[in-house]
């Protein structure tokens, strides 16, 4: 079997010489290079499994390196190497084809784990193409990489994998927040499906690979065929599973096609923890005001397509600098972020907080007309005047806030000035504080 050789570039040779010595203990072959011209010059040889780099390697433009080896046949994988705050860079990277990457500094055992995990997706992928020679089965499995979301990654993934393997019936199934969905599902009565998905997850363990049923456990499921369960996972931990039902999976080996799709699924759990985290605010856990503009205008067209109503409510706190002043700025962070566990027990499971800045919050309230809004609004600023924030630690800290509605489509049809009258409201508002300033009244002022 050949040695999988790597290419580490990287301008710092100390941080060179650390690579090869970790990943040659692994039996890797590892060749490196300071700059981008040499990288280049030595992708061009061919032979290359695995390209370790920066972002941007000296003498090549951000992102060249992701595009030069995505030309390449057959195309390494790449693994970037990034600073912290280079990360939204690498999440873009992603899309052009990266594999993955890795925020310096990194442990050793994270390294060891991501680069064996990628060389071993590579050599699944060469293995079917030698064993099997079906060029188009390899490209269908291929393009599931493409795919960056869970669901539609399924949809396609199932048919696949049931044509490869010459069954008709099937689903796959995820766990989410202790319930079992079924983004795809093939042949087979959904109720059926939904029975089973939580018996099969009980059996599926990280590591064991495709669980085939007995005729016992088949006969316990009501079934009469052969079943196949491939266990989808991320982060060593059960997700999900590809179920395949039919008598031909009889004498039959797990199809390519399996492996990929978890795989696939594995790197699309990774960029959407990557998207979460970009959404996020660290403090609060509550979205941040990036994910505010992006989910506004999603809203804004939903609502005109089905003539809906939708309402965003701006959230100041009053004199919150004294919280600061008084008990100091780690008390500040920690009632900021009990702001926002009261803030979000007055809304809906299906609206949504954001930590716009600061002692700054937003709610978008969908399907809400004003006077539904103004009603959660006051609730708002109820709660948070009644509340003792911090009371176990014996702070007992008192905050009142200040807040501006704004409706769509009464008050604005744009989100930004949608979001410019909330805000504006709440500024009037300030005049009194611990009020609810509707924008219909800035017009008589």
């Amino acid at each position: 079997m050949k040695t999988p050789t790597l290419l580490v570039v990287d301008g710092e040779q100390l941080f060179r010489q650390l690579l090869v010595e970790l990943l040659g203990r692994e039996g890797l072959s590892v060749q490196t290079c300071d700059g981008g011209a040499g990288a280049l010059r030595l992708l061009e040889g061919g032979g290359i499994d695995l390209v370790m780099s920066d972002l941007t390697p000296p003498g090549l433009a951000e992102g060249e390196i992701v595009r030069f080896c995505r030309q390449l046949d057959p195309p390494p994988e790449v693994l970037l190497m990034v600073a912290q705050a280079d990360q939204e860079q690498a999440i873009a990277a992603l899309r052009d084809g990266a594999a993955g990457y890795l925020i310096k500094p990194f442990h050793p055992e994270e390294l060891r784990h991501r680069v064996l995990g990628l060389l071993e997706k590579r050599r699944l992928a060469e293995d079917n193409a030698r064993l099997c020679g079906q060029n188009d089965l390899l490209r269908a499995g291929l393009d599931l990489f493409a795919q960056h979301e869970l669901d539609p990654l399924l949809e396609k993934a199932l048919p696949l994998a049931m044509g490869e393997l010459g069954v008709t019936m099937g689903f796959a199934f995820v766990h989410r927040d202790g319930d079992f969905g079924l983004p795809a599902l093939v042949g087979m009565d959904r109720s059926q499906a939904q029975s089973w998905a939580p018996l099969l997850f009980s059996g599926l363990s990280c590591g064991q690979g495709p669980w085939w049923l007995s005729g016992e456990e088949s006969q316990a499921l009501h079934c009469d065929k052969p079943i196949l369960v491939y266990p989808l996972s991320f982060q060593e931990q059960i997700q999900g599973g590809l179920v395949l039902v039919g008598a031909a999976l009889s004498n039959r080996a797990p199809g390519l096609l399996c492996a990929q799709a978890a795989l696939a699924f594995e790197n699309a759990s990774r960029l959407r923890d990557a998207r979460e985290l970009m959404y996020c605010d660290d403090l609060t856990g509550l979205f941040n005001h990036r994910y505010l503009h992006l989910i506004l205008e999603q809203e804004l067209r939903r609502s005109c397509r089905y003539r809906l109503e939708f309402a965003l409510i701006f959230i100041d706190l009053d004199y919150f600098k004294n919280i600061n002043d008084r008990h100091g700025h780690l008390v500040g962070s920690a009632v900021l972020a009990e702001v926002g566990q009261v803030l979000r027990q007055c809304l809906r499971d299906t609206d949504l907080l954001f930590r716009y800045g600061g002692d700054e919050f937003t709610a978008l309230l969908v399907e809400t007309e004003e006077q539904g809004a103004l009603v959660v609004a006051e609730r708002m600023r109820a709660t948070l005047e009644k509340h003792r924030f911090l009371a176990e630690q014996g702070v007992n800290a008192r905050l009142t806030a200040t807040l501006g509605v704004a409706t769509f489509p009464h008050d604005a049809e744009d989100h930004a000035e949608l979001l410019m009258l909330a805000d504006r409201a709440m500024y009037w508002g300030k005049k009194k504080r611990n009020v609810v300033c509707p924008a219909r009244d800035l017009k008589d002022f």
